[in-house]
């Protein structure tokens, strides 16, 4: 069972805290504290719900990181006083965030960081190979052969005995290899002629050669010469195997950006409303991208509640996403991140301005579920407004209510965005501009 234990006593400003962790100190007034423990120095600035934590001192790029993952968060119960409140709060005078252009370069620099894991696998491969070539190569250990007979002459005679006038038991070709079961009969050879009992007959010595053949050659591998081979290859293995699971460790503390957002119940029951609101507007039946026309129009198939922009990226609340034709959008609580292909780009919500209205629509295909239907009217008419029958292919089409919110920033952000149901977005976009609102007050 896990234990601990955590005891405070204040001096005026100072505060020392002791802990199974071991002692820390901080000193400071309520919304800006200075903390020094044994993990580093870290300043805290904030008031009302909204905190930034920031690791103070050691390398350049240990600072960069700790300034991209500051944290941000929001007290829903307070917001209303908290913002009367904050131009006059000292501390919220101090707060300072990181920019969009840090957070995005930081998580570029990350997804560029060259990984170690793949050319220590391929060379980790290629030693083993090496290895058990080194200790697989064989050496012949001891060989076998038999003597054979080959047969010179065209045709040949086999006799039962050693013996030119006795009986023939046989005819053999040139070319052909007889085994050999006898050499001590002058001028004769003892041959085997064939399969089963009275096999064997005579042949003339003068009607071919004697030759060798190899029947079998065994053989010996270098570990089997050396068994403390296959100790060391098994050691091997084994710290190759290590190697490449720290490595993959290591590559994924270098490429991973952790961002933490610190909240407490009230704040993450706002968040949850405000990804709910992100799931109300994702399930209207069509969403479409428009032009500032409304002339051309494209699907948005793919909304997500949680999608990230990069996979070196660790978050620890949901990112709701839309793919627009051509860029990618991540809604973080504090700001938008795009992706273009591998370039990526970000604005915080007080720089987004978003604009509501309605459009009325003729609809030529079929009608989404939950569209407004304002009036129908016939694709041809007369001059009297009556259906032209000399079309026979004259449908009635729909003209719907749809409504259309527009984006831009001025960093020159400027997209559309169009929903079959009315009001599908009403309270994501107000979400989004209540938050922009309070960082204009925290700026």
């Amino acid at each position: 069972m896990a234990w601990s234990f955590r005891k405070s006593k204040s001096f005026g400003p100072f505060r020392f805290t002791f802990s199974n962790r071991g002692l820390s100190m901080s000193a400071g007034v309520k919304g800006a504290r200075i903390r020094f423990n044994g993990r580093g120095t870290y300043v805290t600035l904030g008031a009302g719900g909204i905190y930034y934590q920031q690791k103070v001192g050691g390398r350049a790029r240990a600072q960069t990181q700790a300034t991209a993952a500051n944290t941000w968060s929001l007290k829903q119960a307070e917001f209303e006083a908290n913002m009367r409140d904050l131009e006059d709060d000292i501390a919220m005078n101090r707060l300072t965030d990181s920019s969009s252009q840090a957070f995005v370069e930081e998580l570029e620099s990350k997804a560029h960081t060259v990984a170690f894991f793949k050319p220590v696998l391929i060379a980790s491969l290629i030693a083993m190979v090496c290895y058990l070539g080194y200790a697989s190569e064989r050496f012949v250990v001891s060989e076998e052969y038999k003597t054979i007979f080959l047969v010179e002459k065209r045709r040949v005679h086999i006799r039962e005995h050693p013996d030119k006038h006795s009986r023939s038991l046989n005819m053999t070709y040139q070319g052909i290899r007889l085994a050999v079961t006898d050499t001590s009969f002058q001028d004769w050879v003892k041959v085997v002629h064939r399969h089963g009992a009275d096999s064997t007959g005579f042949i003339h010595a003068s009607m071919g050669s004697l030759d060798r053949e190899l029947v079998n050659r065994r053989y010996e591998s270098r570990a089997d010469k050396m068994p403390v081979l296959y100790l060391l290859g098994g050691l091997l293995a084994i710290l190759f195997v290590a190697l490449l699971v720290w490595m993959r460790r290591l590559d994924n503390r270098r490429k991973t950006m952790f961002v933490n957002y610190t909240m407490d119940d009230g704040l993450r029951e706002l968040y949850d409303e405000f990804i709910k609101c992100f799931q109300e507007f994702a399930s209207t039946a069509r969403v479409w991208h428009t032009e500032s026309a409304v002339i051309h129009r494209t699907p948005i198939r793919e909304i997500s509640a949680h999608r990230l922009p990069s996979p070196h990226l660790v978050i620890n609340v949901s990112v709701p996403y839309i793919r627009l034709p051509d860029k990618e959008l991540y809604f973080f609580p504090e700001r938008i991140i795009f992706r273009r292909g591998r370039q990526l780009g970000a604005v915080f919500y007080k720089n987004i301005q978003i604009t509501r209205g309605e459009v009325q629509f003729q609809e030529s295909g079929i009608v989404p579920s939950d569209a407004t239907v304002v009036t129908q009217r016939w694709e041809y008419l007369n001059k009297n407004g009556e259906p032209d029958r000399r079309f026979r292919d004259n449908r009635l089409l729909s003209i719907c209510d749809y409504t259309r919110y527009t984006f831009t920033s001025g960093q020159g952000w400027n997209d559309t965005i169009m929903t079959s149901r009315t009001g599908a977005m009403d309270r994501f976009a107000e979400f989004i501009k209540l938050i922009g609102e309070y960082q204009q007050k925290i700026k």
